[in-house]
């Protein structure tokens, strides 16, 4: 049997750990660490996560390595790489993964092996936190699913995020008979178990509640009937010049040997230097697959695929843990002869099914918002007008939470997958004495946007501790007036020309306040919001604070409860300083009393280019069908929008705090 070394290692954008001696000079160095680091096992294939760009994989371990192309993971702006040795890589082939409700954070290449051995090898990063189960079961299933339609004999390796408790299921997803390689090469070796280790491996810097724990993140999973799990190992889990807590990465890297049988359908015989395995020989795998066509290295001619499709192979693979027939439920009718009984792999199908007519991000924020809550999926979305999974909203990472955003009218992802402002019910005004107020621009955030993809990154080191510190979606927005006003004041307030054009304001990096994390506004859309606030007829000419130059994304709140919050602020700051934010649109100009719920405001104006605001927009306050109701005190009274319902106060929108609160 002959033998096949794969290595994987998260290599956390190859930057400095906290601890190292010299910062600055540790990320020079470490690209040439990290080849040096993965190349001791002289791997045949090397997977990689959070590469900083497509690029660094290829220019690192080029030329004795090629790479098979490069996916952008979004929940953490990382890309994923996968390089074959040279004189493989003549033989592979880059198989595309897509599925139409989600991307599948993965690359994925068939490889024919000197013995005549056709396999698949995959590179994935799963999305993390423990609220993403879900999202990891389905694009793993999905995942599992195109490659075993390709080949029979399949190797996954990565990152994969998961938790202990998520162990059977991902081996008995797409068939089952899914070998985990440290348990079965190993016996499952508590030494080389963990490959996160944050109370030993200080690369972030270390704090009272900061990234202690260990996990079992990175992981190999084989099936294949020529395949056997010999060696499981790790890489980079010792400190660097033996400082200690100084390592290369976050993560530890994994290297497993593959032994792979040769081929019975061919006897192909190019000698390219794959090695011997050393391990175990014998399988009790039984041959369910057959043998494999030569002609295509993708499998698309293979004769083992059932109908197509996202139909997984549904075929038994040995797996005694794994509670499936390995027969097909087809329909209902089949369930019914069984008595009614359908099996786990069916269930999981129909989940996938059910959640190809919801977003990835909505899938995650619910889960988040209630572990024991059943997810359902959309009402809005049909299956020929899916949402599209956007990453500022499905990966909040495990330092930080999600929160559902699918509720009733007040749904802010649009078909199109961006996240659009929350929409107005209703706007109270006291009267009486001045009360303070903010008028702001709300933004529409674009999907797959440079601004996300930021916004991602910061979810990705957002301390768990700050997590409710995050600006809710659907609420932010740049202040353009912060002041008192009268209620007299507030009903007269309109805008010149009811609308605006179009207006893409542009990002340039932080402000730099260390109350939060602001991000500041070029100087060109700066000008173009005041003089849009000029526009507003009824806004007295002095008092208040008139800022438009920033967009709010963290601050401390009143139930946060880290103990140095700006610490962890500059956190987030430091790490994506470097980052391109682009630019956000601006949709509508509104009204809302300080510190209430976002979606009591009014629209004095919306953008020309989005009609649906236009038609939301609230009507003046002081007309004669306006209702007023007593309060409490004598002397005020509260007015609001007419109604033929009564409203009820929706504190989702509500975040007990203003972007510009002291």
């Amino acid at each position: 049997m002959d033998a096949l070394t794969l290595v994987s290692y998260n290599i956390s954008f190859a930057e400095s750990s906290f601890v190292a001696p010299n910062r600055a000079l540790r990320t020079q160095e470490a690209s040439r660490l990290i080849r040096e680091e993965c190349l001791r096992s002289r791997p045949d294939i090397i997977a990689l996560q959070e590469c900083p760009n497509e690029s660094w994989g290829g220019l690192v371990f080029g030329p004795d390595y090629v790479s098979m192309g490069t996916q952008l993971a979004s929940h953490v702006q990382g890309h994923i790489d996968l390089l074959v040795r040279r004189e493989l890589a003549q033989h592979a082939q880059r198989i595309t993964l897509e599925h139409p409700a989600f991307p599948l954070p993965s690359v994925a290449a068939a490889i024919m092996l000197p013995n005549g051995t056709r396999i698949v090898a995959c590179s994935l990063h799963l999305p993390h936190t423990a609220e993403g189960a879900t999202a990891r079961e389905l694009m793993c299933e999905a995942i599992m699913q195109i490659i075993s339609q390709k080949c029979s004999n399949c190797i996954l390796i990565g990152d994969l995020n998961m938790r202990k408790k998520e162990d059977q299921i991902v081996e008995c997803l797409a068939g089952g008979g899914w070998i985990d390689v440290w348990k079965e090469a190993t016996g499952e070796d508590g030494k080389l178990k963990f490959s996160w280790d944050s109370r030993t491996n200080l690369f972030h810097e270390p704090g009272p509640n900061s990234f202690q724990f260990i996990a079992r993140f990175d992981r190999c999973y084989v099936r294949g009937n020529e395949l056997a799990a010999t060696r499981f190992d790790l890489i980079g889990n010792q400190p660097i010049d033996g400082k200690k807590g100084d390592y290369l990465s976050d993560h530890y890297g994994i290297v497993v040997t593959v032994g792979v049988r040769p081929s019975s359908s061919s006897n192909i015989g190019v000698k390219l230097g794959v090695k011997k395995a050393s391990g175990n020989e014998n399988t009790n795998r039984s041959n369910t697959h057959g043998a494999d066509k030569m002609v295509d290295l993708t499998g698309d001619s293979d004769s083992d695929d059932d109908e197509g499709g996202m139909t997984s192979i549904r075929k038994s693979h040995g797996n005694g843990n794994c509670n499936n027939s390995g027969n097909n439920v087809k329909n209902n009718a089949v369930a019914k002869s069984n008595g009614g009984k359908i099996s786990n792999e069916e269930m999981r199908r129909l989940r996938l099914q059910k959640f190809s007519g919801t977003s990835m991000a909505s899938m995650v924020q619910k889960s988040s918002a209630n572990d024991s809550q059943t997810i359902e999926p959309s009402t809005s979305a049909s299956s020929s007008s899916l949402l599209t999974f956007n990453p500022t909203t499905s990966s909040r990472s495990d330092k930080a939470a999600c929160k559902s955003e699918d509720k009733g009218s007040t749904q802010v992802a649009d078909v199109a997958g961006d996240i659009e402002p929350v929409k107005p019910t209703n706007f109270p005004v006291v009267d009486g004495k001045p009360k303070r107020y903010i008028i702001y621009m709300a933004i529409r955030e674009k999907n797959n946007s440079r601004f996300s993809n930021g916004l991602a990154k910061c979810n990705a080191v957002c301390h768990e501790g700050i997590s409710n510190c995050l600006q809710m979606d659907g609420t932010r927005h740049v202040t353009m007036f912060d002041g008192n006003l009268t209620s007299d004041q507030v009903h007269k307030l309109t805008f010149n020309g009811r609308h605006f054009d179009p207006l893409e304001m542009k990002l340039d990096g932080w402000q730099p306040w260390d109350a939060g994390c602001y991000l500041k506004l070029n100087e060109e859309s700066e000008d173009a919001l005041q003089g849009l606030l000029g526009k507003i007829v009824g806004l007295p000419l002095s008092g208040g604070k008139r800022p438009c130059d920033h967009l709010s994304l963290y601050r401390k709140r009143p139930q946060t409860k880290h103990p140095n919050p700006k610490r962890e602020f500059g956190k987030i700051r430091e790490a994506t300083r470097s980052l391109n934010w682009g630019s956000v649109e601006g949709n509508s100009i509104r009204i809302k009393a300080f510190g209430g719920p976002y979606d009591e405001c009014m629209i004095l104006a919306g953008s020309r280019n989005n009609a649906r605001e236009r038609d939301q927009r609230t009507q003046a306050l002081c007309s004669d069908t306006s209702e007023t109701k007593p309060t409490k005190s004598n002397d005020a009274k509260e007015t609001t929008r007419n109604s033929k319902q009564p409203h009820k106060r929706n504190d989702q929108w509500n975040d007990e705090c203003d972007s510009d609160d002291d």
